[in-house]
Parts: C-alpha cells; structure tokens; sequence
C-alpha cells in the first residue's frame, strides 16, 4: 500500500508531518505530481493543511472520488495524525 502526495499543492508543515503516522500504520509515501484523472481512479483521496490536518475528498466539480465516501487508509491517517499533533504539542 502507498500514498501519494501531490508536492505543489500542499504545505510542506503537511507534507512533512505525513509521513510519520503514515509510518506507523504501515503505508509508505511517495512525493510526485498526479493529474485530476489520477484523482479519479483512486481508491480514495485526501486533503491536508495545517488547518484541516486530514481531510478526505470525497468529488471533484460534483463528480465522486471512488465511492464518494472517505475510505479506511484516510479515516485511520486522520487519527494517526491527530493523535501525533496532540503528542506533539501537549494541546488537549
């Protein structure tokens, strides 16, 4: 299993903080450019910023990212991310 990051359209604080809980769970990452038909014919997609942290997307200009709901691998890196952001900072 691998997660691709799409460099030019995130922060590198996101980009950077990935990784990690990326690691834990066992998927690799790999940093390339992909195209809107990549989007599509992925298994599932997910957003992510400093602000949002992990944010699945689930259409494109109306049209459904594979099922159109947020898939497993993004539901379990959002946690992992959280939970190392909380590590992190001590915030509660």
């Amino acid at each position: 299993m691998s997660l691709t990051t799409a460099r030019r359209r995130e922060s590198a604080a996101s980009r950077m903080g990935i990784p990690k809980p990326s690691s834990r769970l066992g998927i690799s990452t790999i940093e390339r450019d992909i195209t809107i038909e990549e989007l599509f014919r992925a298994q599932e997609a997910f957003l992510t910023n400093s602000l949002i942290e992990v944010m699945p997307l689930t259409e494109i200009n109306g049209k459904p990212v594979a099922s159109g709901k947020p898939g497993l691998i993004t539901v379990r890196l959002r946690t992992a991310y959280r939970k190392l952001v909380l590590d992190e900072t001590g915030a509660v």
